[in-house]
């Protein structure tokens, strides 16, 4: 479901109008302005992560109380972003092998990325653990002032991987969140 259908459904169809109107404003702001970012950074920052910062904003912006903005963008990412991606790994799971492709994408996806600064503290057969010391989720929400909206960019992690059947996913914390890092550690079940 995009940003605009989940407004619609959420504030109905004259709110929801105003508020898409409020939010493509703002995100066609926050992209103008993006400045020393790399081609990688820009299409992330344009796909997932500018379009709910700029939602956040015009709710706010638009006289609704910060904790109904803040609780309608985790509405959105956990209800519908989320479970829609965990459904997709659930049933990946049922593939031979899901727990090697599992970390071997994860492996590549947080190497060749310049969405994070990643030290990899472990990658054998049954487990694949990584920090986190730099993330473009946190920079851009420090970046445009709402630092709380990263908690929830970071708990949607257990949406996505909280209840695989072959995979365990532990975290200590984020930075999002106040810790030094991010850590991840996915577990072979």
């Amino acid at each position: 479901m995009t940003i605009q259908k989940f407004v619609i459904k959420r504030f109905g169809a004259q709110k929801g109008k105003v508020i898409n109107d409020r939010q493509k404003a703002l995100y066609e702001r926050m992209a103008a302005a993006m400045k020393g970012k790399s081609p990688n950074q820009i299409r992330t920052l344009q796909k997932t992560i500018l379009p709910r910062v700029a939602l956040y904003k015009a709710l706010t912006a638009l006289q609704y109380p910060e904790e109904e903005a803040f609780s309608s963008i985790k509405e959105y990412l956990f209800d519908f972003v989320g479970k829609e991606l965990n459904r997709t790994l659930r049933r990946m799971e049922l593939l031979p092998g899901f727990f090697w492709l599992f970390r071997t994408e994860m492996y590549k996806q947080i190497s060749a990325n310049d969405n994070w600064d990643t030290e990899v503290m472990e990658n054998g057969k049954d487990v694949i653990s990584y920090n986190i010391k730099k993330c473009l989720w946190y920079d851009a929400c420090r970046e445009h002032d709402c630092p709380e909206l990263c908690q929830i960019f970071c708990d949607v992690d257990y949406v996505l991987y909280g209840n695989m059947k072959k995979v365990g996913f532990k975290r200590q914390g984020t930075i999002g969140t106040g810790a030094a890092v991010c850590d991840f550690t996915y577990r072979r079940k």
